[in-house]
């Protein structure tokens, strides 16, 4: 009488290894390469729009509030003889 053991298969069948993918499934990295004439172009577009919209806030403040903007030392004192 054989002994069903830890390791003994029933006939005709076979052991089943853990699933691997084929090789040509598994996506292969790709090199990354970096375009220094676009890097820089986008690092000077992004700073304009930054500056941008600094000078529209700023401008809106000015125009809100135009006497604001003025240092009050710059006022002439204004005589009024009676």
């Amino acid at each position: 009488m054989k002994r069903a053991g830890r390791w003994s298969q029933a006939p005709g069948s076979r052991r089943r290894s853990p699933r691997r993918r084929p090789a040509m499934e598994e996506p292969t990295p790709e090199a990354v390469y970096v375009d220094v004439d676009k890097g820089l172009t986008l690092a000077c577009f992004v700073f304009l729009c930054l500056f941008l919209v600094v000078m529209i806030i700023r401008c809106a403040k000015v125009i809100m509030d135009p006497y604001s903007a003025i240092p009050t030392s710059t006022w002439e004192e204004q005589h009024l003889d009676d």
